[in-house]
């Protein structure tokens, strides 16, 4: 009988997702200055292209979506970076999925690795689940493998 392993857990790097969530909320403070700064003068001194663009679109309305995009986006990776789950965890007994129960090693089909975008697919039952480098802090390559040695290592061969 083989000895058990440690639980593998897989997350995002709170420093990766604190630095990009943190750039986006900058961008989206900077066009809402933007938004409120510039106005109808400021695009009639404008040249060519730009003057064209921000006469059919408002300037401050598209300054004011592309921030609510960036902020949201930004919210959004750094919530999901300091949830106090795991995006996935493995265990010599099957997965932990992140707002799930554990998944039992019969019931993880097929594990592969996408190339473009790079992406983690596993697929348990009728669903498939994906997990890019980011969510999981890792290359989805080296979490695959060691999904598949884990899984070989099962007694009964399932």
């Amino acid at each position: 009988m083989t000895e058990p392993s440690p639980p593998l857990i897989y997350r995002p790097r709170p420093g990766v997702a604190a630095f990009l969530g943190g750039v986006l909320l900058v961008a989206a403070a900077i066009l809402v200055f933007l938004g409120w700064i510039l106005g109808p003068d400021d695009v009639s001194a404008m040249d060519g292209v730009q003057r064209l663009l921000f006469t059919v679109v408002s300037i401050r309305w598209f300054s004011w979506i592309g921030a609510v995009a960036f902020g949201l986006l930004g919210a959004r990776i750094v919530s999901v970076t300091f949830r106090t789950e795991a995006a996935l965890e493995i265990r010599d007994a099957g997965l932990t999925i992140r707002g799930e129960g554990p998944t039992p090693w019969p019931s993880v089909g097929e594990v592969r690795v996408r190339e473009k975008p790079e992406l983690l697919e596993v697929e348990i039952g009728d669903r498939t689940l994906r997990w890019s480098p980011f969510e999981l802090g890792a290359d989805p390559a080296d979490v695959a493998a060691e999904l598949g040695r884990r899984r070989d290592r099962l007694p009964d061969g399932s």
